[in-house]
């Protein structure tokens, strides 16, 4: 694939554009998720210390939301990997049966 039609690279620099993005997305929820779950804690601290500690709910529910992201994002970024290695594999496999033809 040295020699790639325009179309193809305007596809792949989508596709790594739209990873990078995936990924982007996961770094800025888990600094919210960070920023937000300590000022909690913090305010939590400041007004009841001895009492019940109720951030742990929204570290438990958003937390658990994290992880589904992370699992998502994992999951389209192998599948789309692993999609990529595919067609390669498959091109190469074609360009081999159109080269012996060709002969």
């Amino acid at each position: 694939m040295e020699n790639a039609p325009k179309e193809t690279n305007e596809k792949l620099l989508k596709l790594a554009k739209r990873r990078v993005l995936l990924k982007k997305s996961i770094k800025w929820h888990v600094i919210i998720y960070l920023i937000i779950n300590a000022f909690l804690c913090v305010v939590y601290y400041l007004t009841t210390p001895d009492g019940y500690f109720w951030p742990m709910w929204s570290m438990a529910g958003w937390g658990l939301g994290l992880i589904v992201h992370v699992v998502v994002v994992c999951s389209v970024l192998s599948s789309t990997r692993n999609r990529q290695n595919a067609v390669e594999k498959e091109y190469q496999m074609l360009q081999k049966d159109y080269d012996r033809d060709s002969d």
